[in-house]
């Protein structure tokens, strides 16, 4: 398919378990520039602002960025890594999740995300019942672990753009969690470009 108006590439981005400050520093940022976005959530962890992690967003803040357009995404009930579990597990790790976001938003998540990014071809089959996909490759973006930088950033949209592509951005934390930046204005003037 062709890309939305006239652009060349697309890039989906995609924010991982549910931080709080996913709703309270990201979706500001991108609903400043018009941006819509993919938070893949953890139901055992949402509300859960003491979490060792990271504070976890509440539920009524997941439906309030439905109410703006994102998404939520199923990221399993408890973020095990789907690979070292039997079948019966990783069905009550969908289902359990998908029962919770239902039941507290009124909305079925249509995508699936990979907890540790760990998947089979049964398992991405598995998870994507009913889905319209799921996140089976991406682009790693942060500070402490990816170590983005603003040219490493722009080199890949460039890439994207000049090979028109589709890229993924994975995310995780601002200030907590993993991956986290230790300069968030790479990411913000990140949010900029793609909306210009």
């Amino acid at each position: 398919a062709d890309f939305n108006g006239d652009s060349q590439a697309a890039v989906s981005l995609t924010f991982d378990d549910g931080l709080q400050e996913h709703y309270t520093l990201v979706a500001p940022h991108l609903d400043r520039y018009c941006l819509k976005a993919t938070f893949a959530i953890n139901g055992q962890f949402i509300g859960d602002i003491d979490d060792h992690y990271a504070p976890r967003m509440t539920w009524d803040e997941c439906r309030k960025l439905i109410g703006k357009g994102h998404e939520l995404a199923n990221h399993s009930w408890s973020h095990k890594n789907l690979i070292n579990v039997d079948k019966s597990m990783l069905m009550a790790e969908i289902s359990r999740n998908d029962s919770i976001i239902v039941s507290e938003t009124g909305v079925f998540p249509r995508s699936f995300v990979y907890p540790y990014n760990g998947m089979t071809e049964e398992i991405v089959e598995l998870c994507e019942v009913g889905r319209i996909g799921s996140r089976t490759s991406q682009f790693g973006l942060g500070q402490r672990n990816s170590k983005s930088t603003e040219a490493s950033i722009n080199k890949w949209v460039d890439e994207l753009v000049a090979d028109k592509e589709w890229g993924v951005a994975m995310l995780h934390g601002i200030y907590t969690g993993w991956d986290r930046w230790d300069e968030p204005w790479v990411l913000w003037n990140f949010f900029k470009r793609l909306a210009y």
